[in-house]
């Protein structure tokens, strides 16, 4: 494995294991796509979470990739990659049968209102489950932990963003997954590898920042397990587009369909 959190000695182990082809897989995070990784004889590149990766990144794939075969997956592929399937240019497949005894999340559009946020977390900790809130705004953060824990006196919160060190990050998720806190206010930094299943109600606050793939994969880091699952998505816009992009999410479970309508949405040119 290589990440930003392996240690400098595991990644001068990984990067010699992998010169010299004495181990036969890597998993890691955009540090694969570093100049000081070499392959003794590369066969495979899977790349997951599809959507993540910038143009800069996928040029470096293909040069990473060249007469490799590769496979790539996408719960919602992004609009350039969706193109160049739906045009034949590349080939893929489609998996739609969910895991067994896997329920619908339960999604729904509302004003952000105190009394639903209340309503929404105390059900959840009376269930015995816990919570992820999104609030993209780092600065603001502190204040809106301040009103949770007053709403709901028996929220547990704990903060997390892409801006900490990632030993205090990893150190506060864990803390969260082993049950020192119930409630995870959290930016988009919890979007992609959270597979938490005691956490099943997720609030969105101000969704409509949000484009339809972003907030389908948000959605999916609840409903892991085959208990029923909530999304709350807190909007403050009228904005047509805004609001047909939310209630595509009411309706829609199926993340091709939802890659499609974002398509639609973003327009698909020639």
């Amino acid at each position: 494995m290589m990440t930003r959190m392996s240690t400098t000695k595991e990644i001068n182990a990984v990067l010699k294991w992998l010169k010299d082809g004495s181990i036969h897989c890597v998993i890691g995070t955009h540090r694969l796509l570093s100049p000081d990784i070499k392959f003794r004889n590369l066969g495979l590149v899977v790349v997951d979470e599809e959507h993540k990766f910038g143009v800069a990144d996928k040029e470096k794939i293909m040069h990473l990739k060249a007469g490799v075969d590769t496979l790539a997956l996408s719960a919602t592929p992004i609009p350039r990659s969706l193109n160049l399937a739906l045009s034949g240019v590349k080939n893929f497949s489609i998996l739609s049968t969910p895991p067994h005894g896997k329920k619908p999340i339960h999604t729904a559009v509302a004003r952000y209102d105190q009394t639903i946020v209340k309503r929404a977390i105390e059900e959840e900790l009376a269930r015995g489950w816990k919570v992820f809130f999104v609030h993209n705004t780092i600065k603001t953060l502190p204040i809106l932990k301040k009103e949770i824990e007053s709403l709901v006196p028996k929220a547990k919160v704990v903060i997390t963003n892409g801006q900490l060190p990632s030993d205090e990050l990893e150190d506060r998720i864990m803390e969260f997954k082993l049950g020192m806190h119930n409630v995870l206010l959290t930016t988009t930094v919890i979007e992609n590898g959270i597979n938490f299943l005691d956490t099943n109600t997720i609030i969105i606050d101000e969704a409509e920042d949000f484009w339809l793939a972003q907030l389908h994969q948000l959605r999916g880091r609840v409903g892991r397990s085959d208990v029923q699952s909530y999304c709350f998505l807190k909007t403050a816009s009228r904005g047509p587009t805004a609001i047909e992009r939310l209630q595509a999410l009411e309706t829609e479970q199926r993340g091709m369909k939802l890659a499609e309508i974002d398509l639609q949405l973003r327009g698909s040119g020639d």
